[in-house]
C-alpha cells in the first residue's frame, strides 16, 4: 500500500479563517471573532479591558478627568493613550472603553483631531458621525445582537437585568435597544 505524501495542513479549512491580528480589527464582526477566538467574551459579557490590554500599541490609563468620560491620544507613530474617568461606575467606564477602541480600530486617522475628552452618549443634538459610529460600536461589541435578544427575552424585558448581564448601565441597554428598533420602557 502506497504511503500519502506528507503535506501541510491548511488549518483555516477548519476554522473562521486565518487568525485575527489584534491591531487590524476594522469591523464588529471582525472585532468580535477575535473576542472569541482570545476568550474574552465570557457568558454575555465582553471583557473589553482584555481586548485593549492586547494590543501591543494600545495603553490603557485610569485618572480624574473631570467632567468627561474618556479619550484616545496618539502618544507616538504606533502607540495610543486610551485614558478613561477613574471616577465613573465600572459599567460607564466599560462603555467608554469601548467607544475609545472603536475610535482606535475605526478612526485611526481623525483622532489627532479629536477634542481630548468627551461625554460618550451624552451628545444631546450633535449629528457627528464618528461618535455616533463609536457609540453605535461600542454597544454592538458590548452586546452583541443576536445575545442581546435572547438576554432580552431570558430577563422578560427587564433593563436592569440585562444591563447586569452584560455588565453595562441601563442607559446603554436603552440605546442598543433603541439601535436595535426595540422601543418602550421595559423591553
Amino acid at each position: 500500500m502506497k504511503k500519502r505524501p506528507q503535506r501541510p495542513i491548511d488549518r483555516s479549512l477548519y476554522n473562521e479563517g486565518p487568525e485575527l491580528d489584534a491591531t487590524a480589527l476594522d469591523t464588529p464582526e471582525r472585532i468580535l471573532s477575535y473576542c472569541r477566538s482570545k476568550g474574552f467574551i465570557n457568558g454575555a459579557s465582553t471583557d473589553i479591558k482584555a481586548v485593549i490590554e492586547s494590543n501591543p500599541f494600545l495603553r490603557l490609563e485610569f485618572d480624574d478627568i473631570g467632567e468627561n468620560d474618556a479619550f484616545i491620544e496618539k502618544i507616538d507613530d504606533q502607540m495610543y493613550r486610551i485614558v478613561i474617568n477613574a471616577r465613573h461606575s465600572r459599567t460607564r467606564q466599560r462603555f467608554s472603553m469601548a467607544h475609545e477602541y472603536i475610535h482606535y480600530q475605526l478612526h485611526r486617522d481623525e483622532i489627532e483631531r479629536m477634542p481630548k475628552g468627551e461625554r460618550i452618549l451624552h451628545r444631546n443634538e450633535e449629528r457627528n458621525s464618528i461618535e455616533y459610529q463609536a457609540n453605535q460600536l461600542a454597544a454592538e461589541i458590548l452586546m452583541p445582537e443576536q445575545t442581546f435578544f435572547q438576554v432580552a427575552r431570558a430577563s422578560k424585558g427587564s433593563i436592569e437585568r440585562i444591563a447586569s448581564e452584560f455588565d453595562v448601565s441601563q442607559l446603554a441597554v436603552r440605546y442598543r435597544a433603541k439601535t436595535l428598533g426595540i422601543g418602550g420602557h421595559g423591553l
